[in-house]
């Protein structure tokens, strides 16, 4: 009976052990989490998702960019240089 223990012991061991150094490997493949540039850096998912959601915002308000400067622009870009800007004598 001891010796069946013992084989029972180093079995899990060898299990611990296995499962140790496969949560290592996944570790070092997500890399450091807390150089993340996201708020969120408890893990890639929630990381992924603000990212997903920072990106949903923007283009949900045209880019960050309003109608009235793009039609602002246009104007600009169709006028001759010497009206958009005042060059001094």
């Amino acid at each position: 009976m001891e010796e069946k223990i013992k084989e029972l012991i180093a079995e899990l061991n060898k299990a611990f052990t296995y499962i140790g150094g496969r949560i290592k490997a996944l570790h070092d493949t997500a890399g450091d989490l807390s150089t993340l540039k996201t708020t969120q850096k408890d893990s890639l998912v929630a990381a992924l998702n603000e990212l997903q959601q920072t990106i949903a915002t923007i283009q949900a308000t045209g880019g960050g960019v309003s109608s009235q400067e793009v039609q602002q622009k246009s104007k600009r870009q169709s006028q001759p240089l010497n009206k958009i800007f005042t060059v001094g004598n």
